[in-house]
């Protein structure tokens, strides 16, 4: 019965540390009864995924479940989101859930929102709370943590404000003991502040996430008091390192920042992440013009001449045709039959040409980058797809895993649905789970999506033997994956490069290699990523500086991309993939025996 009033107590409270309070209820005046929906960023994102804590009490002996709906929408320019989920809570209990609700890109400058919450439970009724939102895209999306902001935030979002940078809110508070344990939870993230003790507080499940995120493009900034300190100290990358500098992970990287313990130097912060953009402006940008993706796909104009044709042809017929040979005068009665009939001949008409000249589904291309890390085991994809379609039968569609996915903007035209001629953006969109429905595919449109998911994975590249000391012997490659490579280079740990010249490496074979220089290996790369959108391409062209990383092409159909829409025909796929290797070298495995599937490397992480 302690127990109960603590955590009744608690709750009646409300927030702690940096959450912000979306929606909290009473059932009885007792609160033995109660929910609380509480943001864990205390600022709205502009994208990805927001982490939600729902924190229910049960105090009757029945289980029951509650049903949480978000909606997140803004002004007449921008996109609307819906969600749906399912909490249970067992009978005379309290549980903690934790959830992700889908954020609409905002894909413009500044603009307002609001989510809205509604719960309801069987015999309890139900509650909303509408929540406004004010954002700024032309600021990074910051996270700070409890410790850094208690005494900072105030001043630091007061500087922004009076500085003149278009943004009124330097970040979002955070209680580090909330972070989530899923990936996604900081895909609306630019930047993560936080200071040193409570990084090292932080569980193994969310320090997981945050890695995978950082693999993914994300920014880790600790503060320690200690300007000694490097990320190798936090567990990010290897000794030696330089003090201050930051260090890559994969598109990411780990910063470590010294500051006095209290107070932050406001000027120095603001001017620190002024650059940085807001990665939710790359999907409003980076695919309306220049997409080489779009280019290579082939740009089709719309021909509406025969329909017209057809609308007058219905005109002429419905009218004084109608009128004076199929219902004359003295015979208007007929006018009752035979309208309904022109029209319905009219709509199968036109029905019958659209399938003609568009037909039923659609057409589509892919290309994807495929970042594979051996000593996690995960696979990190970011895809990105166009497609045209004809006639939709069914526009729902379900992912086979966890992932984040977004509308692109594309160039303006008579295809596009989501934007119009001038700039604006609408589209309402469904997101339970992993089942999609709304406007990501209509029917006589275009349309392009990026998408981004952390696959775990047994494949990988493995090193057998490195190369020979006079660099005249190449080192020895197998291949474990799990689909064809048709080209590939490797940058070994010296910085020697090597590239493969079989048209062709199978799964289970060793990868012939032979000398190359950098130079090929650059302009080689710089090509085969050109159709990636321009903020991505940038990022994976930077690779080619690591030391031991491969770097291969395929147009394997198993190559791993992410199937959506199942009706839209995917062709000319291509997938970039890139990766540290498995170093079998300490194991002594003979060169020609297959790889183990499970087998651990040797290397502890990399700056790769």
């Amino acid at each position: 019965m302690v127990r109960f009033s603590l955590i009744a107590l608690a709750l009646l409270a409300g927030p702690v540390f940096g959450q912000k309070q979306l929606i909290s209820h009473n059932y009885n005046a007792q609160g033995t009864t109660r929910i609380l929906v509480e943001s864990v960023f205390s600022h709205g994102l502009t994208r990805g995924y927001m982490p939600v804590v729902v924190t229910i009490r049960n105090g009757i002996p029945q289980d029951r479940t509650w049903n949480v709906n978000f909606q997140r929408d803004g002004s007449w320019n921008s996109f609307n989101y819906r969600s749906n989920f399912s909490v249970p809570a067992k009978g005379n209990s309290e549980v903690i859930y934790p959830l992700l609700v889908p954020v609409p890109t905002a894909m413009n400058g500044s603009n307002w929102g609001q989510t809205n919450v509604s719960i309801n439970a069987p015999g309890l009724g139900g509650q909303s709370r509408n929540d406004s939102i004010n954002y700024n895209t032309s600021w990074p999306s910051i996270g700070i943590s409890k410790k850094l902001a208690d005494r900072n935030l105030t001043q630091l979002n007061d500087h922004l404000n009076s500085s003149g940078f278009g943004a009124d809110t330097f970040g979002g508070r955070f209680d580090p003991k909330q972070l989530p344990g899923d990936w996604r939870g900081y895909t609306g993230i630019d930047v993560l502040m936080i200071e040193a003790g409570e990084w090292s507080s932080v569980t193994a499940g969310p320090k997981k996430a945050i890695r995978e995120w950082l693999h993914m493009g994300g920014r880790l900034e600790i503060y320690t008091t200690n300007g000694g300190m490097v990320p190798a100290d936090f567990g990010f990358g290897e000794k030696p390192q330089l003090a201050g500098k930051a260090v890559p992970i994969s598109l990411g990287w780990v910063q470590v920042r010294q500051w006095s313990g209290k107070e932050l130097d406001k000027n120095a912060i603001v001017n620190r992440y002024r650059p940085v953009k807001n990665q939710s402006l790359n999907f409003g940008e980076d695919f309306k013009s220049q997409w080489a993706l779009q280019q290579a796909f082939g740009i089709e104009s719309f021909d509406p001449i025969l329909i017209f044709l057809l609308l007058i042809v219905f005109g002429v017929v419905v009218g004084p045709v109608n009128l004076f040979v199929f219902a004359k005068p003295g015979q208007r009665h007929k006018l009752f039959v035979t309208t309904p009939i022109i029209s319905l001949i009219a709509s199968l008409l036109i029905f019958g040409l659209i399938m003609l000249r568009d037909g039923i589904g659609g057409n589509g291309q892919r290309i994807a980058f495929a970042n594979l890390q051996s000593q996690d085991n995960n696979l990190y994809l970011i895809q990105e797809q166009i497609s045209r379609t004809g006639v939709l039968l069914n526009t729902r569609f379900k992912l086979n895993e966890a992932a984040f996915i977004t509308p692109v903007l594309m160039r303006s035209s008579e295809w596009n649905r989501l934007m119009d001629s001038n700039g604006n953006v609408s589209g309402a969109f469904s997101l339970t789970g992993n089942d999609f429905r709304g406007d990501w595919f209509q029917s006589r449109s275009e349309q392009g999506q990026a998408i981004q998911a952390v696959r775990p994975t047994r494949s990988r590249i493995e090193l057998r033997a490195p190369a020979g000391a006079d660099k005249s012997t190449p080192p020895e490659l197998f291949s474990s994956l799990e689909f064809t490579m048709s080209e590939f280079f490797y940058r070994d740990d010296d910085g020697n490069v090597w590239k493969s010249e079989a048209p062709r490496i199978a799964p289970g074979n060793k990868i012939p290699l032979v000398a190359t220089d950098f130079n090929e290996l650059n302009k080689w790369w710089r090509e085969a990523s050109k159709k990636l959108s321009s903020s991505q391409r940038d990022r994976i062209r930077k690779l080619t500086g690591s030391n031991g990383r491969f770097f291969a092409v395929s147009t394997d159909p198993k190559s791993g991309l992410i199937d959506t829409l199942g009706s839209v025909r995917w062709r000319d796929d291509e997938v970039l993939v890139s990766g540290t290797l498995s170093d079998e070298t300490a194991a002594g495995a003979p060169a020609s025996a297959p790889a183990e599937d499970g087998r651990d490397g040797g290397k502890s992480e990399t700056n790769n």
